[in-house]
Parts: C-alpha cells; structure tokens; sequence
C-alpha cells in the first residue's frame, strides 16, 4: 500500500501526507514542520485513527503494540495531572483561607 493525502493544518496551510507499507513495514511522513522533524504529528495520528486503508496496514505492523503503549501512557500521565490538579486545589482551599 501507497498512499498520499492531502490535509489541511490548523492555520490553513496545505501538507501532503504519505503512508507506505511496501518494504514490509509500516512508514509515514507529513510535510508540515513536525513531520519534516521526524515528529509524530496530528496529521498523521488523524489519518491513522480514520483512514480505513491506512488503518488496516497500521493494525498489522509491529508498530501497533508501541503506538497502544504510547496512547496508555498518555492517558496514564493525563490522569496523573488531573488527580494533581486536585490536591493543589485541596491544598490552596485550606492554606489560603
């Protein structure tokens, strides 16, 4: 499988995205600057999650199980600030009356 898309950032700007699976693994490249920086952009994410072509190569790449990881930390961290966020508001209510 070969494919571009064309997407269009959040300031208007035009990138090309570009999937390939034809060494036998997964690859991906987007033109906007975190994509040139070898940075997992939005753009790419997006196509991944709703491209159903691109997501039926994803699933069957080795990268699958890294990218799963990757959203559980994500969510693991997020969670973590918010649980934070709560005690600093518990604390502020208490020491700041």
């Amino acid at each position: 499988m070969r494919k571009e898309v064309e997407v269009v950032g959040s300031e208007g700007d035009v990138y090309t995205v570009t999937f390939s699976d034809e060494t036998g693994s997964f690859k991906a490249f987007c033109t906007c600057r975190a994509g040139v920086n070898r940075v997992l952009c939005k753009h790419v994410k997006n196509l991944m999650n709703s491209d159903p072509e691109v997501m039926a190569s994803f699933e069957k790449s080795e990268l699958k199980a890294m990218f799963d990881e990757l959203d559980a930390k994500t969510e693991e961290i997020a969670s973590l600030k918010r649980e934070t966020d709560k005690l600093k508001k518990a604390i502020a209510n208490k020491m700041l009356k």
